[in-house]
């Protein structure tokens, strides 16, 4: 099941990497885990936003993660800028590492600060490259892309001015200004993946979107993730406490983009009387504590809270809810949802109707009625059992490891031809 005949290995360059990171990063150390266990020898490269030292090791899970430092970033001018801050230090800090390692065949780029760079790096030193496409970084400054804002009815200049206000607090007139500047930035972002040998997007919605401005080959490997190691996972997790009886489960950071802001008073609204546990942290925490209060809903909020428990939280919920409404490529929640067996409620956006069988597996909603039928339906105990295994039955079949890993070392034998040819 090797990239190739012989030992040739796959570096993965990765902003983020567990234990402490969202689901971009346990998508890429799911990635990482069933590339090893397939004997694809493989090396991780992670860029991490701190003064320039020596890179540091360190392990987890038996991965080895050796980080590359490239500075600090967070000044305002940044944003004004025509390139990403972090492409230059990246594509000279992943050339040195390259050059150091002729066994490496093929570079992976995770995402939007490694990503560039590594395609960069790998085309100087002629190594095969591949970026994987988690959210909308390639076409909005701030990865963000509204379910309104559609290239067909906005131009790309006034997108990046409303990305720059919403996203980075630019003032508005300035963000006027500095728009073109956005959209160049945006055009070398673009650039860097038209000269990988493949993109991969994880949903069909992202490949949708890129296919507009992306001259690149692209193609759909949605993320991977195992029942298995979900079930143990969960089994090491703690419960969640002061809750007695159904509850729901959400995950994420506390903010609008997620949906966090609606979500208190869509469930009032819809007539839920189960409890709401949410696991994450972000500017919402007091606002929703003060609608629950508000809206007479019980509402338990762990912060952050570990994988392991983060699991078992959603196994033991009558659902998990996923609130997004930006267009989320393929939200690693409802994967962990499924993995687990537990059905997923999520609003109607990104990559969510690819992933969940409305009425079958899960359900979408757009509205209160939609949410208020999805709950009705979640009262009878045997509906949400039945549900729950249609879940996990539909993770086991698109979204194993063993599944996924064929597609994507297809990928990447494309990508090796691509570039000797």
């Amino acid at each position: 099941m090797n990239l190739a005949d012989g030992e040739s290995t796959v570096l993965i360059v990765t902003d983020a990497y567990p234990p402490d990171c969202g689901g971009s990063g346990w998508s890429t150390h799911a990635l990482v885990a069933q590339l090893k266990e397939a004997g694809q020898p493989v090396a991780v490269l992670q860029v991490e936003t701190r003064d320039a030292g020596p890179p540091l090791m360190r392990e987890f899970d038996g991965v080895r993660i050796e980080t590359l430092p490239i500075g600090r970033h967070r000044v305002a001018r940044r944003h004004l800028r025509t390139a990403d801050f972090s492409l230059a230090p990246v594509r000279s800090g992943v050339r040195a590492f390259l050059e150091g390692r002729p066994d490496i065949g093929l570079v992976h780029g995770q995402h939007l600060h490694s990503g560039p760079g590594a395609a960069w790096a790998a085309r100087d030193t002629g190594r095969a490259a591949v970026v994987t496409i988690r959210d909308m970084w390639p076409i909005r400054l701030d990865s963000v892309a509204w379910p309104d804002e559609t290239e067909d009815t906005v131009s790309q200049r006034r997108l990046a001015g409303r990305a720059l206000v919403r996203g980075f607090g630019v003032h508005p007139v300035l963000a006027s200004l500095a728009a073109g500047q956005g959209v160049r930035r945006l055009r070398v972002r673009q650039r860097s993946l038209e000269m990988c040998q493949r993109v991969i997007c994880v949903s069909e919605a992202v490949r949708r979107r890129l296919a507009v401005h992306v001259a690149a080959e692209l193609v759909v490997v949605p993320n991977m993730i195992s029942t298995e190691r979900s079930a143990e996972s969960a089994d090491r997790g703690e419960p969640v406490a002061g809750v007695v009886g159904p509850y729901l489960f959400a995950a994420g950071k506390l903010n609008s983009t997620k949906g966090f802001d609606l979500l208190v008073d869509e469930l009032a609204a819809a007539g839920c009387r189960w409890p709401l546990v949410v696991a994450g942290s972000g500017p919402l925490e007091s606002a929703m504590d003060a609608t629950a209060r508000r809206a007479g809903l019980q509402l338990v909020q762990l912060g952050w809270t570990n994988g392991d428990s983060l699991l078992r939280a959603a196994r033991e919920a009558r659902a998990v809810i996923v609130p997004s409404v930006l267009e989320d490529a393929l939200p690693r929640v409802i994967l962990e949802s499924m993995s687990v067996g537990t059905p997923a409620v999520a609003r109607v956006t990104g990559g969510s109707p690819e992933a969940i069988e409305h009425g079958v597996d899960g359900f979408l909603y757009t509205d209160t009625p939609g949410l208020r039928e999805a709950l009705d339906s979640l009262e009878d105990d045997d509906r949400a059992a039945a549900l729950g295994r249609a879940a996990l039955r539909a993770c086991e079949r698109r979204f194993a490891p063993e599944i996924v890993l064929d597609q994507l070392l297809a990928v990447y034998r494309e990508a090796r031809a691509a570039t000797t040819a």
